[in-house]
């Protein structure tokens, strides 16, 4: 009888439907060994040890990334130097500890505030094989702790009014190159890709806890990474990174790469370009800033920041646990550095902490009503700003990268529109297929002024299969 039941149960797994379809509560526990245990040595079969094991079991880690502990931050002058400018990536140990948006982000209280609210939710069949679907935040938080869902892009804005903007982002060219705000939710176990980003990120941890394997540029080359997509400078590696075959990568038992585990309350910083990758546990949720990386940081930059803050007297729920004044200290800190005497702290003492939320912050992108908006009017001071966004360091914008932005970005109904072929050939008459940073410095008004009008009405057409340009959707 028992056996008859057995197999009757068995069989409901392989009905057609949603009738057929049986899930599992997830494992939420977050006490995993990290880094994990490598022995040096060949089994008596001979494998080398780490064999069909996740990454970071064939080799021991070189260290942990550096750790700033609550209350020894760097400025925000010491930050750019050492770690933005310098490709360094780095923890803040509860640099959100204060904020009550780690309690208060409940699945109860999204569900109470936020249940309509559209997001983009995917369901990992396969690491590379990924679903997108726009559903109500209620669905995804009915399901996600079952199902192989999770959320891993923009916050929409409805949100941004109770994350805070950290400190160590608020002044200069960082909050001026601000891209966007996303959200990473997931429940149970899970591993990402092994990728690199073509923005700055600084991830803060809400609940949960996530581990990183963090390697540097320069290992790229052995672990077959595609661009992806193509001309956008962020790349993806073909690894499993679940069950590494050593014979395959032999160069993986040399592998130099660091770590940190992320805890409620922890923020890390990882750099344009650098290898990551990401184990979450439990529910595990947090909010992510991108920004562009750009040549020059000036702190002098911080002080319109800073003082435009005082002016507001902006009530926060804030980030670092700032004591009454606070941002007078930060600026002292920060313009004292400075060798031109005629720059001056603001002298108006805060009384509570100082911060300011997303809202508040003009970013690039945005995602509202289940779609991604473009926060800025196309006037030639921001047509000039998102050419030199999709620039960033590089000394060349090629016209793939600026095109693929238009395609991200734009959609015209417009019966007669503009391919982005055509909007780049606006900036580059000559049909060479790229500008320099002091070509991009340089263009005047009257042409800034074209592009502006033809980028809102340009549209992508698929090129013949010969073409130099592809499709990134």
């Amino acid at each position: 009888m028992a056996m008859k039941l057995y197999l009757f149960a068995l069989s409901l797994c392989y009905l057609p439907g949603n009738f057929g379809e049986v899930y599992f509560p997830k494992d939420m526990k977050a006490d995993h060994l990290f880094p994990p245990i490598v022995m040096r040595f060949k089994t008596e079969s001979g494998v080398p040890e780490g064999h069909l094991r996740p990454l970071g079991y064939q080799k021991k880690p070189v260290g942990r990334i550096k750790e700033y502990k609550e209350n020894v931050y760097p400025d925000t002058q010491t930050f750019w130097e050492e770690h933005v400018n310098a490709s360094e990536p780095c923890t803040f140990i509860n640099m959100t500890r204060n904020s009550s948006l780690t309690q208060r982000w409940t699945d109860k209280y999204l569900l109470g505030k936020y249940s309509p609210v559209l997001v983009d939710m995917q369901n990992h069949i396969h690491p590379k094989f990924v679903k997108h679907r726009q559903v109500a935040l209620k669905v995804f938080i009915n399901n996600y702790q079952e199902k192989d869902y999770l959320i891993d892009g923009l916050i929409p804005e409805e949100m941004h009014t109770e994350i805070p903007y950290p400190i160590r982002l608020l002044c200069g060219k960082m909050k001026e190159y601000m891209q966007s705000l996303s959200l990473w939710m997931s429940a149970g176990a899970f591993s990402s890709t092994l990728k690199y980003k073509a923005d700055h990120s600084l991830s803060c941890l809400l609940d949960g806890r996530r581990d990183y394997v963090l390697i540097h540029p320069r290992e790229r080359d052995h672990m077959e990474f595609v661009e992806e997509p193509a001309y956008s400078g962020e790349g993806v590696s073909k690894l499993n990174t679940d069950m590494i075959s050593v014979f395959k990568y032999p160069k993986l038992s040399k592998l130099r790469w660091v770590w940190t585990t992320q805890r409620p309350g922890d923020c890390v910083f990882v750099p344009a370009g650098y290898l990551f990758q990401v184990r979450s546990y439990a529910r595990a949720v947090a909010y992510t800033y991108a920004w562009s990386p750009t040549h020059e940081f000036n702190v002098s930059q911080c002080r319109g920041d800073v003082e435009t803050i005082v002016n507001k007297t902006v009530s926060l729920n804030v980030s670092n646990a700032l004591e009454p004044g606070d941002v007078l200290g930060i600026a002292k800190k920060n313009f004292t550095k400075l060798n031109d005497t005629s720059q001056k702290p603001p002298t108006t003492v805060v009384k509570n902490s100082v911060n300011i939320t997303a809202d508040q912050v003009k970013m690039l992108f945005g995602f509202k009503n289940g779609k991604i908006v473009f926060n800025r009017n196309l006037n030639p001071e921001n047509v000039k700003f998102i050419l030199l966004s999709c620039l960033r360091k590089e000394p060349l914008l090629h016209a793939e990268r600026f095109q693929l932005f238009i395609n991200r970005t734009f959609t015209s109904e417009e019966e007669h529109y503009i391919t982005p072929e055509g909007v780049f050939r606006v900036l580059d008459p000559e049909g060479r297929g790229f500008l320099t940073r002091e070509e991009i410095m340089s263009l005047d008004g009257g042409t800034l002024s074209r592009v502006g009008k033809y980028v809102g009405k340009a549209q992508y057409k698929e090129p013949a299969k010969h073409g130099r340009y592809h499709d990134e959707l």
